[in-house]
């Protein structure tokens, strides 16, 4: 008796496994993938919001539904962009950087090789534009404030409107009168920093330094 109620109930959880498994793969786990994609894109759109404060720009939902970033640095054209393969939860952040032809773009380049795991950067040799690609979008703003790093002699070549995000630090670059280099300044810590930024960027014109 005992051994035919055993059979019964492992016969009934059979049963209900075959119709709760497939029932989990192709509607609970989907459900679950879309909503973890959708809070990242979401996560997303907030880091470039955020962004706006120390780079002045716009942030608009593409006909992908992916959020994307077009703004002004100094001269520099400052484009983040997401990719997203077809029938994939996944998207590829890009940010390519139209700079000024007159800059040591490839030195800078070349450096920035070195750059943490996770991004690949790259050079156009046809329209002298950096690219950047990352494979943590919600990253997106540490990206950004992180993508100069420490290297000041590179930053120097890179960046000559006086202003310089890398790292935790917002540095003010100041040139004294007939000196050659620069003189690093702390302003403020990320944290610290409030919308002003954007407008002090804003103010800054672009020195002309010979190369």
């Amino acid at each position: 008796m005992a051994i035919a109620g055993m059979k019964n109930f492992k016969e009934i959880w059979t049963t209900i496994l075959n119709v709760l498994i497939p029932f989990l793969l192709f509607i609970i786990v989907p459900l679950i993938v879309k909503g973890n994609f959708k809070r990242l894109i979401r996560k997303v759109r907030e880091n470039l919001l955020e962004l706006r404060k120390y780079i002045p720009g716009d942030v608009y939902m593409t006909e992908n539904e992916l959020p994307s970033f077009k703004g002004k640095y100094g001269n520099h054209g400052i484009n983040i962009s997401f990719v997203r393969k077809k029938n994939e939860q996944k998207v590829n952040m890009r940010i390519t950087m139209k700079i000024s032809s007159q800059l040591p773009i490839k030195i800078y380049a070349k450096r920035l090789m070195q750059q943490k795991e996770g991004i690949k950067t790259g050079i156009s040799e046809i329209d002298e534009r950096f690219t950047a690609t990352s494979s943590s979008p919600e990253k997106a703003k540490s990206l950004i404030l992180s993508i100069s790093r420490d290297d000041l002699t590179a930053l120097k070549d890179f960046l000559r409107e006086g202003i310089v995000i890398g790292g935790e630090k917002i540095t003010l670059l100041k040139r004294n009168a007939g000196a050659k280099d620069t003189q690093p300044q702390e302003l403020l810590s990320v944290l610290e920093v409030t919308g002003r930024i954007a407008r002090i960027i804003e103010r800054l014109s672009p020195p002309t330094v010979p190369l």
